[in-house]
C-alpha cells in the first residue's frame, strides 16, 4: 500500500448528542497511510467524539465519514480513555489478557509473544495485571490491539496517569510501531511528551479542528 493512501477521510461532519448542540462542527480531516497524528484540545473538547466517528462507534448527523475499502475489512486498534484502570485484584496475568484477542487459538502462545516482545513485556507475560505500573499496563492494551494485526492504531489521552519516565518510554514504543508502519492516531490534552514526535498536529477547540504548526525548538 503506498504510504500516501488516504485510509479514513471526514468531510463536513457535524455531531451532537441528542437533545445537545453540536460538539464538532464541519469537521475535514484526512488520515493517511504512515502517519503519526495528534489531536491537541483542552479536556472537554469531544476529542473521544471525534475518535469515536473515526472508528464507526458514533454516526455524525451531517457530512460523510469515508473509509478505505481494504481498511473497512481490517480491525483498528483502538485504546480507550482509563483502559489501564484495572481492579488491582482481578486474578489475570499479562498473557492471559493478551489472549483475550486472539481467534485462532491454535497459534495462541505464538501471537501472544510476538505481541508481547513487540511491546518488551515478553517477560512480565506471567505477572498478576495487579503488579504492573501505568505504563505497563498501556503496553499490555498495545500489545493486546496488536494481536489483530490492525494497520491504525487509535489512543485516548494514553498519558494520563504516567510518570515523565513512563511517558518517556511509552513516546519511544509509538516511535518504533510507526516506524514499523504502524499509523497512529492520538489524541491528548498534553502536548509534552508528544511534541518532537510528529509534525502533524491538529487543535480541537469548540468544535472546530485546525492542523497547527509548532516551533519544536522552544
Amino acid at each position: 500500500m503506498p504510504m500516501s493512501e488516504t485510509l479514513i477521510r471526514l468531510k463536513e461532519v457535524t455531531f451532537a448528542y441528542p437533545g445537545g448542540r453540536p460538539v464538532l462542527h464541519d469537521i475535514n480531516l484526512e488520515v493517511r497511510a504512515g502517519d503519526f497524528i495528534v489531536i491537541l484540545g483542552p479536556n472537554g473538547a469531544a476529542k473521544t467524539t471525534l475518535l469515536k466517528i473515526m472508528l464507526g462507534l458514533l454516526k455524525p448527523q451531517q457530512g460523510t465519514v469515508e473509509i478505505a475499502a481494504e481498511e473497512q475489512a481490517r480491525p483498528k486498534g483502538y485504546i480507550p480513555q482509563k483502559a489501564t484502570e484495572i481492579n488491582p485484584g482481578f486474578p489475570a496475568t499479562v498473557e492471559e489478557i493478551v489472549a483475550l484477542n486472539v481467534t485462532d487459538r491454535k497459534k495462541k502462545k505464538a501471537l501472544c509473544e510476538e505481541a508481547l516482545r513487540r511491546v518488551n513485556l515478553w517477560e512480565k507475560r506471567g505477572d498478576l495485571l495487579g503488579t504492573l505500573s501505568g505504563g505497563q499496563m498501556q503496553r499490555v492494551m498495545i500489545a493486546r490491539a496488536l494481536i489483530a494485526s490492525p494497520r491504525l492504531l487509535f489512543l485516548d489521552e494514553p498519558y494520563t496517569g504516567l510518570d515523565a519516565d513512563s511517558q518517556a518510554d511509552f513516546t519511544e514504543l509509538l516511535k518504533g510501531l510507526h516506524k514499523e508502519g504502524l499509523t497512529i492516531l492520538m489524541v491528548t490534552h498534553d502536548l509534552e511528551p508528544v511534541s518532537r514526535q510528529t509534525d502533524r498536529f491538529l487543535y480541537l477547540h469548540n468544535g472546530h479542528l485546525k492542523e497547527t504548526v509548532l516551533d519544536k525548538n522552544k
